[in-house]
């Protein structure tokens, strides 16, 4: 029998989208209107709808194929924001599965960089009625009943489905978050009816209660990650960001090399500082041992998919920071999603839904 061909740490070629509150640049997706194609290697050229449809759970892992299907659960984007990015909000699993036949969407944010003028909202900073949202989306006063922070670099973010969120000024940030198109626009000043509609059709599903900012941010001195063994990793090189059924995130200091191991999921690498060669056992053609080297530098991303068991980490410059986001197990197995059908419905007309196409190491994982 003929020997399977191995999968590699993939990087994508990045598709950037224009809004009018500045860009959208894609480093990696599964979203149907923005397919990433693979950019390096024998894959090369390939959409990545296509290498789901073709390797299946060698590229997110078993349990998350029974979960996911051939969709990939995370996208990884850079936004560019320059003027107001509209007030929004995003559905669970639950209700998105229900109503669109789709996932909700948790989304992760890390700010990159961020201007005097930059702002972030994110959820009520009072208990709110229902008439109360409702009233101030159709009066475009929303943005004024919103917790309000003046964002730095470095800050990171956890927004939960349901809660609304907006941005504005200039800052450009990292969003980690579910592959999903439903997008709930709550400002517009174009089509302030529509916002109305997308306003009521978000009553029982948004959190219409006080949110504390300190609940959406990743807390100062995280303790070390969850996912690491213990063998010798520090808090201040191994961080847990975000641990939720939808996705985790870790950040990295790498400083010195660190041993990955995939734990039956993908591993998707994003850049924030410095650069690092991420280094995968393999063999030449005759027959020897190798170490191939992929390299890593601040604002790329790269996809290790689960059938590379184990990696390395090399720093190759100062400053080395990476974020791995991966999925943890799952102990049972979502019904609505079908892992024989496609992610999305052809032609369903989502009315009211935005698509947002507008060695000596340490064992880490």
């Amino acid at each position: 029998m003929k020997e399977q061909k191995k999968l590699y740490p993939i990087r994508f070629k990045e598709e950037t989208l224009e809004y009018p509150w500045g860009r959208e640049t894609f480093s990696l997706a599964d979203l149907g209107v923005v397919d990433s194609v693979a950019g390096n290697g024998w894959l090369a050229g390939n959409a990545f709808s296509d290498i789901m449809e073709t390797y299946l759970e060698r590229v997110g892992g078993e349990d998350v194929y029974k979960y996911y299907g051939r969709q990939f659960p995370v996208s990884v984007s850079f936004l560019d924001i320059s003027g107001v990015f509209p007030a929004r909000c995003h559905p669970d699993d639950e209700a998105a599965g229900q109503r669109y036949d789709a996932l909700g969407k948790r989304v992760f944010w890390r700010v990159l960089e961020a201007a005097p003028d930059a702002r972030l909202y994110i959820g009520f900073a009072r208990d709110m009625s229902a008439s109360d949202f409702y009233d101030s989306v159709l009066a475009g006063t929303l943005r004024e009943t919103l917790n309000v922070r003046v964002p730095a670099a470095g800050e990171s973010f956890c927004i939960a489905p349901g809660t609304v969120y907006a941005a504005e000024g200039r800052m450009k940030i990292l969003e980690i978050s579910e592959s999903s198109l439903i997008a709930f626009t709550l400002e517009d000043q174009a089509e302030p009816r529509q916002a109305g509609e997308n306003a009521a059709e978000v009553l029982d599903l948004i959190n219409l209660g006080r949110t504390d900012f300190a609940q959406s941010m990743c807390p100062a001195g995280c303790q070390s990650a969850g996912s690491a063994d213990g063998d010798g990793i520090s808090a201040d090189s191994c961080k847990e960001l975000l641990s939720s059924r939808e996705f985790s995130v870790e950040s990295l200091d790498v400083r010195e090399p660190l041993k990955m191991s995939s734990g039956d999921s993908f591993t998707v690498l994003v850049c924030t500082g410095g650069g690092i060669s991420v280094q995968v056992k393999g063999r030449k053609e005759d027959g020897t041992a190798s170490m191939d080297s992929y390299s890593l530098h601040k604002g790329e991303s790269l996809l290790v998919p689960a059938d590379v068991a184990e990696f390395f980490l090399v720093p190759v410059e100062r400053g080395a920071e990476v974020l791995s986001v991966f999925m943890e197990r799952h102990e049972d197995v979502d019904s609505y999603i079908n892992p024989d059908t496609d992610p999305y419905l052809e032609g369903e007309d989502y009315e009211g839904v935005e698509d947002m196409g507008d060695e000596g190491a340490d064992d880490v994982r």
